[in-house]
Formats: structure tokens, C-alpha cells, sequence
């Protein structure tokens, strides 16, 4: 005797559970993708499921069949718990590339930062250089009967910014600029020319000084790495570069105004027998 036999009306509430809870999820399959392809996943052909459906019983191959996909995570429950996976899955997924991208984007800043750092240490460096070249030359020998004099230091202008470079010249600039000196002063010149030649010049000589005034401000921005006014602090290596392409864009926008103002000239010497001149 077993323990259905203590208890027949328990043991027959549960197998009528049992028979509920499969039959829902028969249903559950065949909403979700049909009968043909809820057979296959139970592994039933289709008149062994439809028989189940239309008469409402299960026969033992069907149960097992509906238990053993249970048992492999079937039913809508498992079911919805696969995709709050997958989706979790999907989104820890996204987090982690947004997290890749944004480190990635923070090393590229840190090493840009050290390389202005290393760039503005070596600047530092070649000023300090030169300033001790010049304590050594300005030195004066010992001479007989005499004790040597104390080398005087030269003056060296402090600034907070040595990269920028400053619209007027001012006192000992050359030790702040050191090489980039000289361009500093031809870009002063070429400057003053150009606006000379907007207020007087021709086209063709305002194209022209323009065009000088450019190139000069390219050299002072990408050989020296000097920052021209009006600005108050010193350009990074990215804004460098789009200042220096904006200044070889206004080159070739220049040549093409000049070209313009040729031919112009050239028509109205033409049509005026070459006494047109300006």
C-alpha cells in the first residue's frame, strides 16, 4: 500500500494540478508559434498534438513530453525569464562599450596633456640652456693682481604664458621666443603691410599681403608652436591644427581673389588701350 492509497483525493487534486499546468503550457506553445513548430520543440508530430488539444486529455507521451521541456526551461515563465536575461545581458553589453569609448577617450586626453607637458618642459629647458650659454660668455677672465668679477645675469622676462605671442615687440622678447623670433618680427612687418595696403593699396597688392601675412602666421604656428593673437591662452595641438588649416584655406581663398583682380586689370588696360594702370 502507498501513500495514494492513504490519500486518493489529494493524490487526485494534484495529478489534476499536474494536468492543468501542462495543458496551459500546451496552449502557451501553440499562441506562441503554432502547432507545427510546438510539436517539433516537444518532439510530437502534429496529429499526436492537435488529438491533445481537441480532446482536452493528455496522453503519457504528451505529458512527458510537455514535463521534459519544462524541465529544459520552456513555459512562458521561463520564458520571460530568458528574455529579462537577454535583455539585461544586452544592456550590460552596451554599458560596457560606452565605458570602453569614454576610458578611451580620457587616456587620449592624458596622453595629449603629457605631450604639451613634455613639449613646454623642453621649451623650458632650451631657455634655460641659452641663458646659462649667455652667463658663461658674459664671464670675465682673472686678470694679475686682480680678483675675477661676479658674471652678472641677464635679464629674463617673466611671463605666464610664454606661448603667446604679443601684437607689439617688447623688451628682451628673444629670450621668451628664442628661434621663432625673427618670423615673429617679418609677421609683425607682413601685418602692418597688409592693413597699409587695405587702406591704400590695390586688390592685387592687398591678395598679396595677405597671402605673406598667412604664410607666416602657418610657420609661426606649426614649426614653433606659438599661439598668435587675439587669444589669451595658449592653443592645444588640436586647435593648432584647425588654426592652421583655416590660415591654408585663406591662402588658396586669397590666390583666387587675386586671379580675379588680374583679369579684371587686364580687361580694363584692354579696352582702355593700356592707359588704365591702377
Amino acid at each position: 500500500m502507498n501513500g495514494q492509497d492513504f490519500y486518493p483525493e489529494a493524490s487526485r487534486s494534484l495529478e489534476s494540478l499536474r494536468h492543468m499546468r501542462l495543458t496551459a503550457l500546451l496552449h502557451d506553445m501553440i499562441g506562441d508559434c503554432g502547432k507545427v513548430k510546438a510539436g517539433r520543440a516537444l518532439g510530437v508530430n502534429y496529429r499526436t498534438l492537435s488529438r491533445a488539444v481537441e480532446s482536452g486529455t493528455l496522453t503519457d507521451r504528451m505529458a512527458d513530453a510537455l514535463e521534459r521541456h519544462l524541465l529544459l526551461g520552456g513555459g512562458s515563465a521561463a520564458a520571460q525569464q530568458r528574455e529579462r536575461v537577454g535583455s539585461l545581458e544586452k544592456r550590460l553589453a552596451e554599458l560596457e562599450l560606452d565605458l570602453g569609448g569614454g576610458l578611451k577617450a580620457a587616456v587620449e586626453e592624458v596622453k595629449a596633456f603629457r605631450e604639451e607637458q613634455a613639449r613646454y618642459r623642453q621649451h623650458v629647458e632650451r631657455r634655460l640652456l641659452r641663458v646659462e650659454n649667455r652667463v658663461k660668455e658674459g664671464a670675465v677672465s682673472p686678470q694679475s693682481g686682480m680678483e675675477p668679477e661676479a658674471p652678472k645675469l641677464p635679464y629674463v622676462p617673466r611671463r605666464q604664458y610664454p606661448q603667446l605671442v604679443t601684437e607689439e615687440a617688447e623688451p628682451d622678447e628673444g629670450q621668451v621666443y628664442g628661434d621663432a623670433t625673427p618670423v615673429i618680427v617679418e609677421w609683425r612687418k607682413a601685418r602692418d603691410a597688409y592693413h597699409r595696403a587695405s587702406e591704400t593699396g590695390t586688390e592685387v597688392e592687398i591678395r598679396n599681403a595677405h597671402e605673406r601675412m598667412l604664410w607666416l602666421e602657418v610657420a609661426i604656428i606649426e614649426e614653433h608652436e606659438l599661439t598668435l593673437p587675439p587669444a589669451s591662452y595658449p592653443w592645444g595641438r588640436e586647435e593648432r591644427r584647425v588654426q592652421d588649416r583655416k590660415r591654408r584655406g585663406e591662402v588658396i581663398w586669397s590666390r583666387v581673389e587675386r586671379k580675379k583682380a588680374l583679369r579684371r586689370l587686364w580687361v580694363r588696360r584692354v579696352l582702355t588701350l593700356g592707359l588704365w594702370r591702377n
